[in-house]
């Protein structure tokens, strides 16, 4: 059975973007604006690493732009495109941004010259031995075994759109396990670029944000990572002790808000201590 990851999605992205990193086609703070174009000028000062932790000042799409079924990464795009300013310089703030993670799904397109489904399939995908995790983009076909999202109250809320980079994967525990230990042994990314995605972010003003690249940090424990999940009625959580190769992996399709909760007790019947605090998802 296949579960829409929902923001659990933004991990594969961040990946990806590492990968392009490793091969020496990026830096870090490379200005995105050289990619793409269409943005507008206001957009000349972020880097990619300000897409990765959520530094950008670029405005959430959901917040703005007129969605509908079947929105898709270039409609998401044609909306930044008319933005006319940001809401802080990028490296000032943090605020999580959907928005950010379809331009860096964009901009593994872009440069790589492959469609970013088939980019994770070929680099990551396969290296990891994941067989089951599907890029739901607008050339995917229909997904045999899918859930179907429902409301609290039982009616149908379902997946609707096509945007990849914040969401757009579908994908099920047993290649979501695959996934983490192909992570920790570092087939997809050499152990140092890896690192970079568990690395708090500083800003300019020397304050800490427990965020790195598609990743939740836990400020007490760095070994401890994590991301949620959350849209139309798919909820998912993603929880993993990197020192103790323990992980918890819910996913939900009837719009329970208590996964994180829920780790928390699993983690308790493991005799470990877990905190982290729940939000951003």
């Amino acid at each position: 059975m296949f579960f829409y990851l929902a923001s659990v999605s933004k991990q594969f992205t961040a990946t990806a973007i590492l990968l392009l990193l490793q091969e020496g086609k990026i830096g870090l703070d490379d200005k995105i604006i050289q990619y793409l174009p269409e943005l507008p000028p206001l957009c000349e000062g972020i880097s990619f690493r300000n897409l990765l932790n959520h530094t950008s000042g670029i405005p959430d799409y959901y917040e703005f732009a007129e969605l509908h079924d079947g929105f898709t990464n270039e409609d998401v795009l044609n909306a930044l495109a008319t933005i006319d300013s940001l809401e802080f310089q990028p490296g000032d703030r943090y605020k999580y941004s959907n928005s950010g993670y379809v331009l860096l799904s964009i901009l593994v397109n872009r440069i790589s010259g492959e469609s970013f489904a088939n980019f994770l399939k070929e680099n990551a995908f396969k290296k990891a031995g994941v067989k089951h995790t599907t890029v739901f983009d607008e050339l995917a076909g229909p997904l045999e075994n899918r859930s179907i999202g429902y409301g609290q109250d039982s009616t149908i809320t379902d997946y609707r759109f096509r945007t990849t980079g914040g969401g757009g994967i579908f994908s099920n525990a047993e290649d979501l396990y695959k996934w983490h230990l192909a992570l920790t042994s570092h087939k997809i990314l050499k152990s140092e670029i890896q690192q970079l995605a568990y690395e708090p972010t500083i800003l300019y003003n020397d304050s800490t944000v427990y965020y790195g690249f598609g990743w939740n940090i836990d400020p007490v424990n760095p070994y401890h990572v994590f991301h949620g999940g959350d849209l139309e009625g798919f909820r998912t959580f993603f929880d993993r002790y990197l020192d103790q190769k323990i992980i918890i992996i819910l996913l939900s399709n009837n719009s329970s808000d208590k996964l994180p909760e829920m780790s928390d007790e699993i983690y308790k019947i493991l005799k470990v201590e877990a905190w982290a605090p729940k939000a951003d998802s």
